[in-house]
């Protein structure tokens, strides 16, 4: 998840690695922004920023080089001049866009991309289908947080949120506006490029402004097509561009986060809620600290109150934290954590294991106690290796043993997932299985293994020559794009269709077969109430989905798999 772009996080659970995010949020020393020398080389415009080679045949801007953890500018974003034109456009000369819901349409281009739904959302969990009825495929329709948190917090530009392209190619062509402003991730690079070349050829725009992890991309033409680049959460830099006043992560208004959540059938409104947006842990395949070295400073306290009573005024039935590492023990967390409690709302939370114990049993029991009902965690591996070469701050029995103690709480788990590690082997991976299925997570987002750009990990793999794709529409985490020393990629894509097939289906996940009967309950007490012509209120049924009880038997029949796709326990890999 995401894009997240020129303002705040990804809904998705593969953040630019996604969706999605799996979970691709933990630290990167390095504050480089790097272009690859096995690209087309440096020409066209001339950027203002010196580019010097450094070792493993690759450039990267000087100012930005040299500006590592201990000197770049931490807690805020900030704004790389390519171009430094002073230039300072009024805001209703600014046009803002996602990239279209249709990238890509035009060029033909079939390959497995993230899913942006036909009416303009983006839906991560969308872009796994799974072998099941189509009514219990899992779903969240979300909005664009970015365009959400600058539209509320920097007034005047046109924001296109998701739309078409013909949408974006309308509002050029009407000739009122002299910047275009982009969010991008990595993945969409190539559709950001042409059009920021055709707004300027074509169009007349003064200049063409860059924000969202695409900016690591390591791409030359980035720094010939683009005159600023915006790293971090943009809403006090957007705001200096327009000639208006800063403002403090303190004073961000916190827009209205509300979705549509589809599991097991069952339909509910969740909305999405941030109080700090940064990780500060140091996972070397992660571009959040790069993006935005150390995190960024807490919302207020009372901004989130009014959130929180308007999600209740509009019929929320549970909270989703989506900070990147909720950090639930800190103050401010302790502070929103009773908010919840106060208007009654169950939540649910984006964290990592030493986040989720940092105050052992009894802190996991207060959560539980406050609402907590399902904690998403970034298991990532179950393999004590790439655990510790990544720098994840668990192991093994850690993550075991917390998700024993999870379930005597009756808090349930929901994770992230990356196949394909450097030690990884197609029999490791498999022993893994098992264990995923054992600990029996309610939903997990799968990805291949992807070098983002400007990690600790993106850096250590090119020196040694083992990315071999750079076709960046696929660094999606959906394919292999560097050479794995027993992994094709083909095998990586059967791998990964897999390991969700079966740890995404009840058959093979005794857990999740148990979760599908407690709804299957539940919906039937909810058709009997409405038979009889009662009607049961938001929070009750809130309070059922989320803290059940149940040992009923659900027929067979439900979890059949779709016409032609072969259950997990007897299918053989297929390609996504």
């Amino acid at each position: 998840m995401s894009a997240r772009a020129m303002s705040t996080s990804c809904p998705s659970p593969r953040r630019d690695r996604c969706p999605a995010s799996g979970r691709a949020s933990p630290n990167s020393r390095s504050g480089a922004a790097v272009s690859d020398g096995s690209c087309s080389p440096t020409t066209g415009r001339q950027s203002q920023t010196e580019a010097v080679r450094v070792p493993g045949s690759y450039h990267v801007s000087k100012g930005v080089r040299d500006m590592h953890m201990e000197t770049r500018p931490r807690r805020t974003g900030w704004v790389e001049y390519i171009n430094k034109t002073d230039y300072v456009p009024r805001p209703e000369e600014v046009l803002f866009t996602t990239a279209p819901r249709d990238i890509y349409v035009e060029e033909g281009y079939d390959g497995d991309i993230p899913c942006i739904t036909d009416d303009g959302r983006l839906d991560w969990f969308a872009h796994h289908p799974l072998a099941y009825p189509e009514e219990y495929q899992p779903s969240v329709k979300s909005r664009s947080y970015d365009i959400a948190f600058l539209e509320l917090n920097v007034p005047g530009p046109t924001y296109l949120e998701l739309p078409l392209q013909a949408e974006i190619i309308a509002a050029l062509e009407s000739g009122q506006y002299k910047v275009l402003a982009i969010t991008a991730y990595t993945w969409m690079i190539p559709w950001a490029l042409k059009l920021a070349e055709r707004a300027r050829r074509d169009y007349g725009i003064r200049e063409v402004w860059l924000g969202g992890y695409g900016i690591m991309t390591p791409e030359p033409k980035i720094r010939q097509l683009f005159d600023r680049l915006f790293w971090g959460y943009a809403e006090s830099t957007m705001r200096e561009a327009l000639g208006l006043s800063p403002m403090k992560p303190s004073q961000i208004e916190h827009p209205m986060l509300i979705n549509e959540s589809t599991y097991l059938a069952h339909k509910i409104k969740i909305g999405h809620l941030f109080w700090e947006r940064g990780c500060t842990q140091r996972c070397t395949f992660c571009a959040d600290p790069v993006f935005q070295p150390g995190g960024e400073g807490t919302f207020s306290v009372e901004n989130v109150r009014r959130t929180l009573e308007r999600y209740k005024e509009e019929g929320v039935v549970t909270v989703h934290l989506v900070n990147q590492d909720v950090r639930p023990f800190k103050d401010v967390g302790r502070q929103i954590i009773e908010l919840l409690y106060e208007y009654g709302l169950p939540f649910t939370m984006m964290t990592s294991f030493l986040a989720l114990t940092a105050k052992g049993h009894d802190g996991m029991k207060w959560l539980a106690d406050k609402g907590l009902t399902m904690a998403q965690l970034g298991v990532e591996s179950l393999d004590d290796t790439n655990l510790s070469k990544s720098l994840k701050t668990t192991n093994y029995d850690h993550i075991s043993k917390t998700v024993r103690q999870m379930d005597d709480l009756r808090i349930r788990m929901s994770a992230t997932y990356i196949v394909c590690f450097e030690d990884d082997t197609p029999e490791s991976i498999h022993r893994s299985k098992r264990l995923l299925g054992d600990l029996g997570p309610i939903y997990t987002y799968f990805s291949i293994l992807q070098p983002m750009p400007s990690t600790p990990q993106y850096y250590d793999m090119h020196k040694r020559g083992l990315i071999n794709d750079w076709d960046f529409r696929k660094w999606t985490g959906g394919y292999l794009v560097w050479d794995h020393p027993t992994i094709k990629p083909d095998e990586a894509r059967e791998i990964v269709r897999d390991m969700d097939l079966a740890i995404n289906t009840p058959q093979y996940n005794q857990r999740l077969k148990r979760e599908w009967q407690r709804i299957s309950r539940m919906r039937e007490r909810m058709h009997e109430r409405g038979r009889a012509g009662y009607t049961l209120d938001m929070r009750a049924r809130a309070r059922v989905y989320y803290h059940p009880q149940s040992d009923a038997q659900l027929p067979a029949a439900e979890f059949s798999a779709r016409s032609g796709i072969q259950t997990a326990t007897t299918r053989t890999p297929t390609t996504a």
